[in-house]
């Protein structure tokens, strides 16, 4: 596990499976993600979730981002490159930002 002030990157666990598959599901993050980018059909999104978490490529592999709080954010990975290369890659992706609720002092008009 990683942390810093704010995040905390960790290794998957089966009760991520929601917060994974809700992420794949989304338009607006998957669309820079995969060859063609997008989302994908239900199930193929779920069995490919599935497998991420099954597999353990410690230390390289998926990790997920959530807020010291517990709140998934996103996901990021550490893979190894095809043979003959001698480096790894690092992706990531996330959940776009939730418009902040205005407070009362905030709002104008009656």
């Amino acid at each position: 596990m990683i942390e810093t002030p704010r995040l905390r990157l960790r290794r998957l666990r089966p009760s991520d499976e929601g917060d994974l598959i809700a992420l794949d599901s989304d338009p607006e993050v998957m669309r820079h993600v995969g060859s063609p980018a997008g989302t994908r059909p239900a199930d193929e999104t779920a069995a490919r979730v599935r497998q991420r978490i099954a597999e353990d490529q410690a230390p390289l592999g998926f990790w997920l981002v959530e807020s010291r709080a517990g709140v998934a954010h996103g996901l990021c990975a550490l893979l190894r490159m095809p043979a003959g290369v001698s480096h790894a890659t690092a992706g990531a992706r996330g959940s776009p930002p939730k418009p902040r609720a205005r407070s009362s002092a905030m709002r104008s008009g009656p």
